[in-house]
């Protein structure tokens, strides 16, 4: 049985929370949440892919997010209309998040779809140590 709500998930109150104590700008802070999106968003799409989520392409992103009938629908209960080229954009974005995932997953000795979001915190506080 498939969530009928597939975006509902991807950051409750409380990791936002952990996400605002955290010691990073607002612009590290929109990172983690874009990577933890990210993550969550392109585990669904590589699931129904049927791929790695490390090898995901952009082309199969986008396809999934306009074939995608449950994203669909929760974007129309918004009286949104789907923009192809705001759905270029989120594809991207969601593939861009792939790299800073595959980096924290490699600090924190795991693989992708194990990241937990301190270790993809710790991940961003490390990269702004060096910045």
């Amino acid at each position: 049985m498939s969530d009928p709500h597939p975006f509902a998930h991807l950051l409750t109150p409380e990791e936002s929370h952990q996400v605002d104590a955290a010691l990073l700008t607002s612009r590290d802070k929109f990172s983690v949440r874009v990577a933890l999106y990210g993550l969550r968003v392109l585990a669904q799409v590589a699931t129904a892919e049927g791929v790695p989520l490390t090898e995901l392409t952009p082309a199969q992103i986008q396809s999934w997010l306009s074939h995608n009938t449950q994203a669909n629908n929760l974007i129309e209960a918004q009286s949104m209309e789907i923009d192809p080229q705001f759905q270029e954009f989120w594809s991207k974005l969601l593939y861009s998040s792939l790299k800073p995932l595959q980096a924290a997953a490699q600090q924190a000795q795991t693989q992708i779809s194990d990241l937990t979001l301190p270790q993809v915190i710790a991940y961003f506080e490390t990269q702004g140590k060096l910045d």
